[in-house]
């Protein structure tokens, strides 16, 4: 009898569930009629993720613009003021200002062994002027 290799079996999982959620999101958000600056599989990472609060498909459409560009950006942080770094990062990205974008929607990812930590959403909050 042979032994499951546990990682392949994972990884084929995760690949079939992603290939599940992201056909179901294609399903859900006709992308055409959107105009999206940025990269679109970005999008669907934050719906298909899980986490402390999650995202929705219904998040998405209420946030995203018909009639304006959406803009995608990401950005990556270490050390203690991992988020804010990567916060600036993303937004230094864009091609334009932030004070022009009416709607955002913040995804932050962060490793298991160190979770975020309430002073790290303060200081995101407090980037955003609130």
């Amino acid at each position: 009898m042979k032994v499951p290799d546990k990682l392949n079996e994972y990884t084929d999982t995760e690949e079939a569930l992603k290939m599940i959620i992201s056909s179901d999101i294609d399903n859900m958000i006709n992308w055409n009629d959107y105009h999206i600056s940025g990269d679109i599989e970005e999008i669907k990472k934050i719906v298909r993720a899980h986490g402390i609060i999650n995202v929705g498909v219904d998040d998405l459409i209420c946030t995203m613009s018909t009639t304006n560009t959406n803009y995608v950006t990401t950005g990556k942080g270490r050390g203690s003021k991992r988020v804010l770094i990567a916060l600036k990062q993303a937004i230094e990205r864009l091609s334009v200002k932030l004070q022009d974008i009416e709607k955002v929607i913040v995804n932050v990812w962060v490793s298991e062994c160190r979770p975020i930590l309430m002073s790290e959403i303060k200081g995101m909050v407090k980037y955003f002027g609130f």
